[in-house]
């Protein structure tokens, strides 16, 4: 395999990967001030695809780096490229962190708040429980406070 083809491949994959770093940022904005909103249905299932694809991409990132560095010197036109190209994705990838980290964050709030609201919940129908009238046994009961 020449060094051309090598350098196809590798370009092949970081613009792959750069477009689905994009895709998933795309997606995260729609969760911006909405993380409990139509659209967090859609992006949790969005997030299966995003771990299997992100997985299968540095599976193949690892197999293109072994044979990228097995062949002879690859052009600095290439190694230029690819450089560019590294930095794009590693942008990417860091600002997908942080994107990740805010909506968790702001998913753990929320979860938090819904967790007081579903607390205050189970009091009141407990209260409510403990003064509700008593029940009937059956159809021969009496109530002898009458």
């Amino acid at each position: 395999m020449t060094d051309t083809q090598i350098a196809l491949r590798v370009k092949d994959c970081f613009l792959r990967q750069i477009g689905w770093f994009e895709a998933l940022l795309t997606d995260l904005a729609t969760l911006d001030g909405h993380p409990d909103g139509p659209d967090a249905d859609f992006f949790a299932l969005r997030l299966d695809e995003h771990l299997n694809t992100t997985r299968a991409l540095a599976r193949e990132f690892e197999v293109l780096t072994g044979e990228w560095r097995a062949t002879d010197e690859p052009t600095d036109a290439d190694r230029r490229e690819m450089r560019a190209l590294a930095r794009r994705a590693e942008a990417l990838a860091a600002e997908l962190r942080q994107r990740y980290d805010r909506a968790d964050r702001r998913v753990q709030a929320r979860l938090a708040e819904l967790t007081e609201v579903w607390n205050s919940l189970q009091r009141g129908r407990d209260m409510l429980k403990k003064y509700a009238p008593g029940q009937p046994a059956d159809a021969s009961f009496v109530d002898k406070r009458v």
